[in-house]
Parts: C-alpha cells; structure tokens; sequence
C-alpha cells in the first residue's frame, strides 16, 4: 500500500470539562479536539483497521468515567513542548483501564504496534510557545467527562478527526430546560450517581469542587438531594454560588442499559 493512503492514527476518549477563556500564550487547541490518549497507533493507512473495527470487543453497559484536572503538566519534562491537564479519575478509572488492556490485547492480535507504557490520563489543551509560570499562576481545577472512544486522525493544525466512533453512555450531560439548569445524571449505584450530580454541578461554576462530600452511607435518594442541597447552601454562604438548590422533581429510574438515572434540576 503507499505510503499517499497513511495517516497519523490514534484511539483517544473525547474529554469534556468547562474549559476557561484563556489569553495565556500558546497554540491553544480547539475544545471540540481535545482528548485523552488510549492508543498511539502511528502512520497508517486507516482502511484496514475500519475494515476490522466491528469486531473490538466493547463492554456493555460502558459507562463514560468522570474525573478532576487537578493540576498542570508541561511535557516531555525535560524540554516541555505541551501544556496538558492531568486528570485525576473520580469513577470509572477501573472499567478505562479494562477497556484500554483490551484494546492493546485486539490491537497486538491484529499485528499492529503500539507503546505499551502505563496510561498517564492527561489532556493537552496548547503547544509551544509557552510561560509555564502564567500558566500555573492561571490555573484552576476542573470537572471532565468522558463523552466518546474515538479512532482519531491528526491532521495537523491542531486538529483531529474522527473516523470511528463509540459513544459511552456519559456521567452526566446538560439538558434544555426552560427557565432552569437540568443534567441527565446517570450510575452505575446510588453512590455513583450523588458524585456524578455533584459534577454536573461543578461543571456550572468549578469552586464546587472544594465541596464534594464524601460517599454515602444508607442514605435514601430523598436523603441524597437534602445533602447536596445542604452542600449548595454552604457553598453559597461562604463563597456566593449561581447554583442555589436542587429540586425534588424527578425520580430515580433505570435506562435502557440498566444504569440508575435521574434527571436534575437546578435553581440558578
């Protein structure tokens, strides 16, 4: 095959958070490219791995995980030439590790070759030039989701297409509701889900990340809104907060996969 047919290929999870306006200097990538890595496959020719893509094994239900940018990377360490967020995963990290080992296991089956290293979950959002010291004086934590596995193709101009697609049922994901915020909220228990609204709540305004609560015990899910409900207030009392409360509209339910969902919505 020529090499005209080849093209820099690679499997990567769509990542989602509320990305900040920046001015900082940097060639700043498009939100809508931005991603997490899962396997670098390198200059191919894309036909015959879509050709051979129905057959990946995918786990079902697959649950997109949901996690916090918790502090900056500048990479390679020794001549850094990106600004990436490192993510630290808050659910789903084991069912991502899983999915990636069979990834690698189909992948190396089908005699291609990929960079075994431990996945180091991060997202670039810039490349050089660079003031790292801006950078780390500008930053603040942020939620992600992971919304997509896609095979993606680097095009260049910090832009990446993708030619193949496997939706994952999200976390969360924001609703139209007239007058008021909403979020289809999904988990995989009750526990999962109060993170998961909890997020979707930090995705409206990111200091609520100073203020997750920790799991709950033998809480109802009645008992569950009281205590994000608490949660707000005292956010909004020590910092000021566009979230007030939650309602107790909506019930708790199971979608068609079999995940506890609930449709939340916010007093702004």
């Amino acid at each position: 095959m020529g090499t005209n047919n080849q093209r820099n290929l690679f499997f990567g999870l769509e990542a989602c958070a509320p990305w900040p306006e920046s001015s900082l200097q940097g060639r700043m990538i498009p939100e809508e490219s931005r991603h997490l890595t899962l396997a670098f496959l390198g200059k191919l020719d894309p036909k015959p791995l879509l050709e051979q893509l129905p057959s990946l094994p995918v786990p079902e239900p697959l649950l997109g995980g949901a996690g916090v940018c918790d502090r900056l990377l500048f990479l390679p360490e020794r001549r850094p030439r990106v600004v990436s967020y490192h993510v630290r995963w808050l659910s789903g990290e084991a069912e991502l590790l899983s999915f990636r080992d069979a990834l690698f296991r189909w992948l190396l089956s089908l005699d291609y070759r990929l960079d075994e290293r431990p996945l180091l979950s991060h997202v670039t959002v810039a490349r050089a030039p660079f003031d790292e010291g801006k950078w780390k004086k500008e930053f603040h934590q942020l939620p992600l989701i992971a919304k997509a596995v896609h095979l993606y193709q680097s095009r260049g101009e910090l832009t990446y297409l993708p030619l193949w697609s496997l939706p994952l049922s999200p976390a969360f994901e924001e609703l139209s509701h007239t007058g008021e915020a909403a979020f289809a909220v999904r988990g995989k228990d009750l526990n999962e889900l109060y993170l998961h609204a909890q997020l979707a709540c930090s995705f409206l305004y990111p200091p609520f990340l100073d203020y997750l609560l920790p799991p709950l015990e033998n809480e109802s899910f009645e008992e569950m809104i009281i205590r994000l409900n608490e949660s707000l207030s005292r956010l909004d009392e020590e910092i000021g907060s566009p979230v007030k409360a939650l309602s107790f509209h909506g019930e708790l339910q199971r979608d068609e996969k079999g995940l506890l969902f609930w449709e939340m919505i916010l007093d702004i």
